[in-house]
C-alpha cells in the first residue's frame, strides 16, 4: 500500500518499479496478508437476559441451499 501511496505523489520510473516489484513479491507469496484483529466476543450478562427472551430456534426450518 504505501508504494502505491508513493506512485500517487511522485509517478517517476523509480517509483512505478518499486510498486511494480512489491506487487510481483505479493502475488507469488503462498501467505495471506494478516492484520490485528478486534478484541475476543464476550456476552454481557445484558446480552444472555436479551438473548433467552428470543426462544429456541428449531435449525430444521432454516432453509439450506441446495447443492447441484
Amino acid at each position: 500500500m504505501q508504494a502505491a501511496r508513493v506512485v500517487a505523489k511522485h509517478k517517476d520510473e523509480e517509483s512505478i518499479n518499486l510498486l511494480v516489484e512489491y506487487a510481483s513479491m505479493l502475488g507469488a507469496s503462498r501467505v495471506l496478508p494478516e492484520r490485528d484483529g478486534h478484541g475476543q466476543f464476550e456476552l454481557t450478562p445484558e446480552d444472555l437476559v436479551n438473548s433467552s427472551d428470543a426462544g429456541e430456534i428449531d435449525l430444521d426450518k432454516i432453509p439450506r441451499p441446495s447443492i447441484g
